[in-house]
């Protein structure tokens, strides 16, 4: 089934402005942290327990969606999505006691699981086929430009009127480009693996099962590539939760002020918003090993620039070092990226979302045990341990290219096609 490149468009602008206004809510509420502080009167340990009762339901719903994201299908996950970030966004915009921040925070784990890329990623598939990857990193990387363009707007607006008022009014938002993106610009689609066989990436005259690649189920008896994948998405959760979270504070440790910090921050969101806009093509360039290892060496450099930098202040290496942590901004769109070239494209979703729920598994222990290591070690150590992990990362991540089962089946394909 082919489809107009207006119709493509369409559907990929669609996919963006889904996962920028659902997903991207998480992001903007954390700009109103210190308003719901007050509003709720707990502290911030306390608060903390909100967005780790949201990472664990992330990582449980992720470990589901291997089974259901394509029984409901992607598409309507999305909007199943929308509907839960908006409920969100209202009701932390009007919490005012802390059971009311934990069922907000519930309904925003159900959006972190069901509304960004694991659903993104199907959808995409079925409109472009093979130039998925390309199609997914130009997706991924609008939606970070969008989401950091909100975020400024939001700091903006903060000043003009009551957060309560603005979340609101953004809630309403997110219902309606839900709504509209999912039944205007996305459409009425086959599921993915009907398209997949009607866009040829499997036999003519084969069922829609066989689409080369291999179930999630499947892979699992494959050889040890699938583990050191989700070893390694676990891990990956350390470096990039670890940097969004404390780089901050580990700049104004040093002497840097809480201004020039949050710059640094804001130059993080746009550096990776263009280095995910340029992901499908270099996966497409350099292939899955070169791409792992500029991932991972990449975000260990910028860490060794911060290091540097808080011993000798100078300026320049606190710049070059948040540009290239922003490596590490690829984490959550990895899964998306390298599953069809390591397990093809038959259970694409599927490994998607498992890759996922490692990554939010790994994002529910660092929120506590990396705040561990940084009371026992100090910041400087504690980034350190960034940087170890990174490497041992990209180890992880390359043992699970250099064991991918696909290889050899995509060279034995074309036979069993022909036969």
């Amino acid at each position: 089934m082919g489809y107009s490149k207006g119709r493509k468009t369409a559907a990929a602008v669609g996919v963006t402005l889904i996962l920028a206004s659902a997903s991207g809510g998480t992001s903007v509420m954390n700009a109103i942290v210190p308003f719901l502080l007050e509003g709720m009167q707990v502290n911030l340990t306390t608060f903390m327990i909100g967005p780790t009762v949201a990472t664990i339901l992330s990582f449980a719903m992720s470990a589901v969606g291997v089974k259901i994201i394509d029984i409901i299908s992607p598409k309507w996950c999305m909007l199943i999505g929308s509907v839960c970030s908006a409920l969100t966004m209202y009701m932390v915009g009007t919490a005012t006691s802390f059971v009311f921040w934990i069922i907000a925070n519930i309904l925003n784990g159900i959006v972190l699981a069901f509304a960004t890329y694991a659903a993104a990623g199907g959808v995409v598939a079925v409109f472009y086929g093979e130039n998925t990857q390309k199609a997914f990193g130009v997706v991924g990387g609008l939606t970070a430009l969008l989401v950091a363009a909100w975020m400024a707007v939001t700091s903006v607006l903060l000043n003009v009127m009551p957060y309560s008022q603005l979340f609101t009014i953004y809630s309403v938002g997110i219902v309606v480009i839900g709504v509209f993106c999912n039944l205007v610009l996305i459409g009425k689609i086959p599921r993915r693996k009907l398209a997949a066989k009607a866009e040829g990436s499997g036999p003519a005259s084969a069922p829609a099962e066989d689409i080369p690649g291999y179930t999630f189920a499947e892979t699992l008896k494959k050889g040890a590539s699938i583990y050191f994948f989700l070893i390694a998405m676990f891990l990956v959760a350390w470096c990039a939760s670890g940097i969004t979270s404390y780089a901050s504070v580990y700049y104004t440790s040093f002497g840097m002020a809480a201004t020039t910090a949050a710059a640094m921050l804001s130059l993080y969101s746009f550096a990776a918003a263009f280095l995910k806009l340029a992901s499908g093509f270099i996966l497409k360039k350099i292939g899955a090993k070169a791409m792992s290892i500029m991932i991972y060496l990449g975000f260990a450099l910028g860490i060794g620039c911060l290091l540097i930098w808080s011993q000798t202040q100078l300026f320049p290496l606190a710049v070059i070092g948040i540009v290239l942590c922003a490596f590490i901004s690829y984490s959550t769109m990895i899964p998306g990226l390298f599953v069809p070239d390591l397990y093809g494209m038959k259970d694409y979703t599927g490994i998607n979302s498992a890759g996922l729920a490692g990554y939010y598994l790994g994002a529910v222990t660092v929120l506590f045990g990396l705040s561990i290591v940084i009371g026992f070690l100090g910041y400087f150590n504690a980034f350190v341990v960034l940087a170890v992990a990174a490497l041992v990362t990209m180890g992880f991540m390359l043992a699970a290219v250099v064991t991918s089962p696909f290889k050899a089946g995509k060279e034995r394909q074309p036979k069993e096609i022909k036969s």
